[in-house]
């Protein structure tokens, strides 16, 4: 009977791992189809990239839709997109200046604390992760490890953030007002579709329902100061996040550097 009992229980461990090699194989093979496939579709990608460099002024936007043009939108294709634009504009945007030759650009991080901001929580991140390398390593290598690369990656995302702040203006064209802040959340507006356009008045505090709805697109600060304009949608539509993710609003809050420029130029765009 015990013989029986482990020749069962070795046949049981050899199915296991037989099953799991399979899996590995599988997932081995299906990730060399996928990058193969990307890979022959990339000089495509590219071509498109390049093309689209006057209509689509902003590196991201840009990526996202020579991407979709080509390949069928997924989870996997927006996170990639966001980690090839976190990656440009945290190491190869720093010589860069604003471009957007056929749109009114306005600036919104001029008169906040944002870079700052970030700049700080960079310095609390390299401290951080000094002082934690040393304090893990004794108790878990592994864990030291994991940690490192989470705080490497956000030091890149936090510089990137700094980057794309700078170098994506909100821009107004005949027929569009684009809002993109930092690399975190950008909409599209087509002004056809704006309702009303006014100074910001409200005094009370915003319900949660009401939250749901608005697009915040004042960057981050030290202290959140109250919105300088309020826009108005007939319709809802779609703001994009970091990673694919996104949000059907109907109202977008915002700060400029020159509100009242913006106000009359988007006003004047809308009735011409």
């Amino acid at each position: 009977m015990a013989y029986y009992s482990r020749n069962l229980f070795s046949t049981i461990i050899r199915c296991k791992i037989h099953f799991i090699c399979c899996r590995r194989r599988f997932f081995i093979i299906f990730e060399l189809v996928l990058i193969a496939f990307l890979l022959k579709r990339l000089p495509l990608v590219i071509d498109t990239f390049k093309s689209e460099k006057e209509r689509i002024p902003f590196f991201k936007d840009r990526l996202e839709n020579s991407f979709l043009t080509h390949f069928k939108p997924s989870k996997f294709l927006f996170i990639l997109i966001s980690e090839i634009s976190v990656f440009y504009y945290s190491l190869f945007a720093w010589k860069k200046r604003p471009s957007h030759i056929h749109f009114k650009a306005f600036s919104y991080h001029k008169k906040t604390s944002t870079i700052a901001l970030n700049i700080m929580i960079i310095h609390a991140l390299i401290i951080e992760s000094i002082g934690f390398h040393f304090l893990l390593h004794q108790w878990s290598p592994i864990i030291t490890i994991i940690a490192l690369v989470i705080n490497i990656y956000g030091l890149f995302m936090l510089l990137a953030e700094i980057q794309a702040v700078r170098l994506c203006p909100y821009l107004l064209s005949d027929q569009n007002l684009i809002l993109q802040t930092g690399i975190m959340k950008k909409i599209d507006i087509p002004l056809k579709l704006i309702l009303s356009v006014n100074e910001y008045t409200r005094s009370s505090p915003l319900s949660k329902q009401e939250l749901a709805s608005i697009f915040d697109a004042a960057p981050s600060d030290f202290i959140k100061e109250k919105p300088q304009i309020e826009i108005i949608l007939k319709d809802p539509i779609q703001a994009s996040y970091l990673y694919g993710m996104t949000k059907k609003v109907n109202t977008i809050h915002l700060r400029v550097d020159d509100p009242l420029l913006f106000l009359n130029t988007l006003k004047n765009k809308i009735e011409s």
